[in-house]
């Protein structure tokens, strides 16, 4: 009898796109169930007769269920007042910074459908958009937007958030309210997210014809250390991969939100968008505004602005937008450290809106070493 030929039939191979999100949600749920079991409910594991992925799909679902997402110890000490609308309690994830898990039993208990695109707002005012992701095994994420709420509201990874799911008026949709609990403070209620000047000074005119110095390797590496502090390791696995997350983890407190300096008492938080900055020794008359202050508030910064200082004088400046993506602010800078004595001292830099045809300045508040902001 003649033998005969098998031919071997492969799968079709699915989209590089559709694999990449799968692979990224199979890499993740291990981790994911790992993680919150330590920090939300603390269940030990079990020797089951049941295969060991459904065992393990079972409890990760049971531990996100029995988590403190209701916050009774929060409101049964009076540390906030219990939200009328639907709510969770969210904490800051140490491997999913910029992704907020919604609980399924608030969407199904409320039986509400959750816009392909969310708002979360502070209560500031302060507004993130994100968009809604839903994993395979049911669970829902807000992707985007989660990260730099937290890190303009300082919030840590032990910090929690109360996330209440409010309806706009008029034709506005869905938005999740946040409200920060910060160690011995309570919830606050909102407040506009631009705040208007008082005064209505008009602007005088300086003309500032300082030349602009070339972008050199020096720069970047300065920058790159005093704005992040990111440094170097020597691991065995990808090199790229490893600076990326480095980088990352450093990032997520950075020394322009000015953490140390508000937590201490020595000034309170703007509630219009900020920065911190410092006198540069080899750039004395140009301020570097940190991108993210500009991406998180969709600032449009004009050719021309105005730094005002504490006592009300004005000085003006020019935008520089240099090749990799820094924004800077050229002249007049010297000239206010110089009034105020500036040598190692920090400053908070505040984006204000002035009235009528006035425009956005820079309105910025001293902190020399002792003191507390004016």
């Amino acid at each position: 009898m003649m033998g005969k030929n098998f031919v071997k039939i492969d799968k079709a191979p699915r989209s590089k796109h559709r694999h990449a999100e799968e692979t990224e949600e199979e890499e993740y749920e291990d981790e994911e169930e790992e993680e919150e079991q330590n920090e939300w409910a603390g269940i030990v594991k079990k020797n089951a007769s049941c295969s060991k992925a459904g065992y393990q799909r079972a409890t990760a679902r049971k531990v996100r269920d029995s988590h403190d997402q209701f916050g009774a110890d929060i409101f049964k000490s009076g540390h906030a007042t219990q939200p009328r609308n639907p709510y969770f309690i969210a904490k800051l994830q140490a491997k999913r910074r910029d992704q907020l898990y919604v609980p399924i039993d608030v969407v199904k208990a409320f039986n509400f459908e959750l816009p392909s695109s969310m708002t979360i707002r502070d209560s500031t005012g302060r507004e993130f958009e994100t968009k809604l992701k839903n994993w395979k095994d049911g669970r829902i994420w807000l992707i985007g937007g989660w990260h730099s709420l937290c890190r303009w509201n300082l919030v840590e990874k032990d910090v929690k958030c109360i996330c209440e799911f409010v309806n706009g008026k008029g034709n506005k949709v869905l938005y999740l309210q946040v409200q920060i609990l910060h160690e011995g403070s309570v919830s606050n209620s909102n407040t506009k997210h631009m705040e208007e000047e008082d005064d209505d000074d008009e602007e005088e005119d300086y003309d500032d014809d300082d030349e602009e110095e070339e972008e050199t390797e020096e720069d970047g590496e300065t920058e790159e250390d005093e704005r992040t502090g990111t440094f170097k390791k020597n691991v065995s696995r990808s090199k790229v991969g490893c600076k990326r997350d480095t980088a990352c983890k450093v990032r997520d407190v950075p020394d322009q939100y000015g953490a140390d300096i508000f937590k201490s008492g020595r000034a309170i938080q703007p509630k219009n968008p900020y920065f911190v900055a410092k006198i540069r020794a080899k750039r004395r008359d140009q301020l570097y505004i940190p991108i993210d202050v500009v991406r998180d508030y969709k600032l449009e910064l004009p050719s021309r602005m105005i730094i005002r200082d504490s006592a009300g004088r004005e000085f003006e400046t020019k935008l520089k937008n240099w090749k990799d993506g820094r924004i800077w602010i050229a002249g007049g800078w010297r000239s206010l450290c110089r009034w105020n004595l500036v040598e190692k001292d920090r400053c908070i830099c505040e984006f204000v809106r002035g009235k009528g045809k006035n425009g956005l300045y820079l309105q910025v508040h001293v902190l020399h070493e002792g003191s507390v902001s004016e």
